[in-house]
């Protein structure tokens, strides 16, 4: 392929390159100025080995030329492009995914309004923003959960609404009154008289028939 020729084929390819439908060049009776050809009857004489690397297709009633190898360098960079758009894509998705679980402090304070918790919603809300908005390692997935797990465990209660029930003195047992001393040596009650759990307590057989509770 001669100098000119070969300028040809590269304006061709060019112009193939950067069309309306990428790869493609519509076959016209200006297809010698196209290639940058000064005269038709030039083009005409020397245009066969140009046009040997190029096909044609009929594509909804108009003819075109294409370069195969082109055309397939096409297609292969716009299904690489079309696949990393849809990733990225994806990955804008999941990541606005994320933010959305995220909720505000005023959603915390109205959930924990309505389930008439008593949970600090500022203490909450600081504990995972501190830490990422995790639990445990994994990343939180319904912050409403977690809301109702420090509320099954009483984390963060607002101390200003909640008042711990005060521990109730436990019950001294009554001890039934004995008819004799204990036996100081009974394997049974160790000598103290009575036998059986706290609150159940009941005379040892050391201290003679069991008695009746004192008035």
């Amino acid at each position: 392929m001669k100098d000119f020729q070969r300028g040809w084929y590269m304006q061709l390819m060019l112009l193939c390159a950067v069309s309306q439908r990428p790869g493609y060049i519509a076959s016209t009776e200006r297809l010698w100025e196209l290639a940058g050809a000064h005269r038709r009857d030039f083009w005409d004489l020397h245009k066969s080995a140009v046009m040997a690397c190029f096909k044609t297709r009929t594509i909804d009633g108009t003819e075109w030329i294409y370069n195969e190898r082109l055309l397939h360098t096409i297609e292969h960079q716009h299904r690489k492009l079309s696949k990393s758009l849809e990733l990225h894509n994806t990955h804008k998705n999941v990541s606005v995914s994320k933010v959305s679980l995220k909720p505000s402090l005023e959603e915390v304070k109205n959930y924990c309004k309505e389930r008439n918790n008593q949970i600090n919603a500022d203490e909450w809300y600081s504990h995972y923003e501190a830490n990422g908005w995790r639990v445990g390692r994994v990343a939180m997935k319904d912050w409403k959960a977690a809301v109702r797990t420090w509320e099954a465990r009483n984390y963060g209660a607002d101390r200003k609404h909640y008042q711990a029930q005060p521990e109730q003195p436990s019950e001294e047992p009554t001890k039934p009154d004995l008819y004799e001393p204990a036996d100081p040596e009974c394997e049974d009650c160790a000598g103290i008289g009575y036998t059986g759990k706290s609150g159940e307590l009941v005379p040892c057989h050391c201290t003679g028939t069991v008695a009746k509770r004192s008035d």
